[in-house]
């Protein structure tokens, strides 16, 4: 009997232990901003002179593709 009623009360004890910790639905979200020189990317030409190459709103394979 007494194994009973403490199988009953740690099953209560898990219920309620995971019913308190679920009400955190709200995920705080921090504000991201695009930083142009996090972008911009150094490549060597045919000279094998640096050159860099930024995007401008395009991604890295529109660029270097032309699709996108």
């Amino acid at each position: 009997m007494k194994k009973k009623i403490l199988a009953a009360f740690f099953l209560l004890l898990v219920v309620v232990i995971a019913g308190c910790n679920g009400g955190e639905d709200t995920q705080e979200t921090e504000t991201v901003t695009f930083s142009k020189e996090a972008f911009d990317i150094s490549l060597l030409d045919n000279t094998e002179n640096f050159v860099n190459i930024s995007p401008e709103g395009k991604t890295i394979y529109a660029y270097f593709t032309g699709v996108g």
